[in-house]
């Protein structure tokens, strides 16, 4: 964010960027940021959002494995599975023949390597046309985390 803020925006500032735009056609340009995304809370416990998050921003989680049991407890008959990275900016929605049955989802996780990097895994519920939704997401990530080295 520092450099975001400290040299990219102002960027469009500069005498050899306003030369730049205005040899496109562009005589007045005005820097904003706007940054999109899910902001991530650490189950069990608490976390404040940082200064200026909407209050209404997208929500997530992030477990140890060790936490797992604990957390799929609270909702024994939930249907979650691993995310591809080419699928988390938006909502999940997956068609029902893609949809992990909770065995396919205990194998994957069972044979999921313990300092395997951070899954990001769905909640999905089945909406009003046999769609799953994304009801909830969260990171699982490896016992040791933060300070597992790659």
């Amino acid at each position: 964010l520092g450099h975001l803020a400290g040299h990219q925006l102002p960027m469009s500032a500069q005498p050899h960027s306003r030369a730049a735009l205005a040899e496109l056609g562009v005589t007045a340009a005005a820097a904003h940021l706007w940054l999109g995304g899910y902001l991530f809370y650490p189950w069990p416990g608490h976390a404040e959002a940082p200064t200026g998050a909407h209050p209404a921003h997208l929500r997530g989680g992030w477990l140890h494995r060790r936490e797992w049991p604990g957390y799929a407890a609270q909702c024994p008959a939930a249907r979650w599975q691993p995310l591809p990275r080419h699928a988390w900016l938006a909502p999940a929605r997956v068609q029902p023949q893609a949809c992990w049955s909770s065995r396919q989802f205990h194998d994957w996780l069972a044979a999921l390597d313990e300092l395997a990097p951070a899954q990001l895994l769905v909640r999905l519920e089945e909406d009003a046309d046999g769609a799953w939704q994304e009801a909830a997401r969260l990171f699982l990530v490896a016992n040791p985390w933060p300070l597992l080295r790659p």
